[in-house]
């Protein structure tokens, strides 16, 4: 069946990605990075969440989206010597964004986007040559331009490519948009609508598919 609301417009769910899921995408993209430089330096298992920000106005952008906040618990093995406990405070806003293209793009980068980044110390073992190493390591990895995609805001970083359909030939589109809900879950809106030239003489529900569809890719990141 084609879902409806009261007043018959075509609707279809949104797919998304739960805040505890896009926790575990980051804190497995800073962990890859820690094991790859040299500094002894990784993160452990416990982790907590920081909440989400409302919308917040950036001249001269305008009004920019939700930003989520992640705690992360790392440690620099210092050998024979007790470990230097530490923990990243990092808040990312999640979008997604066109090649630059004269057309509606048949992929989007779906990015995170730097915020706000704190790195401090849980312990009395203080050494600031190792705070600093963490968040330059981290500040860079996100300002580092990519030549090949001079399209991504800085301060970003390519979480995944998403495949939205789109077939300027037939003026198809499969995914619209993201959007950070109040729970931090990011959400992905789907076209309700079934491609145009195509017969809807028939209850074949294309948003709910597409939706499925997505959902799936989404839980296999």
């Amino acid at each position: 069946m084609i879902a409806a609301d009261p007043k018959g417009a075509r609707i279809a769910p949104s797919a998304s990605i739960s805040q505890a899921s896009l926790h575990a995408l980051v804190g497995n993209r800073l962990n890859e990075q820690f094991k790859a430089n040299p500094n002894n330096v990784s993160l452990r298992s416990a982790t907590e969440a920081l909440g989400v920000a409302d919308y917040k106005y950036e001249y001269p952008y305008g009004y920019v989206s939700r930003a989520v906040g992640f705690r992360f618990h790392g440690f620099h093995d210092n050998g024979l010597a007790p470990d230097t406990d530490f923990f990243i405070d990092i808040w990312l806003r999640f979008e997604l964004i066109s090649p630059i293209t004269f057309s509606e793009p048949a992929t989007k980068s779906m990015v995170a986007i730097l915020d706000y980044l704190r790195v401090d110390f849980e312990n009395i073992v203080r050494i600031e040559e190792i705070r600093k190493g963490v968040e330059n390591g981290i500040h860079n990895s996100f300002y580092a331009r990519d030549p090949y995609h001079p399209e991504l805001p800085e301060g970003s970083v390519v979480i995944d490519t998403v495949n939205t359909g789109a077939d300027v030939r037939t003026g198809k589109i499969d995914i619209l948009d993201v959007l950070m809900d109040a729970n931090g879950n990011l959400q992905f809106f789907v076209n309700p609508l079934a491609p145009p030239k195509e017969n809807l003489d028939y209850f074949f529900d294309f948003g709910h598919e597409r939706q499925r569809q997505l959902q799936d890719k989404l839980d296999s990141m």
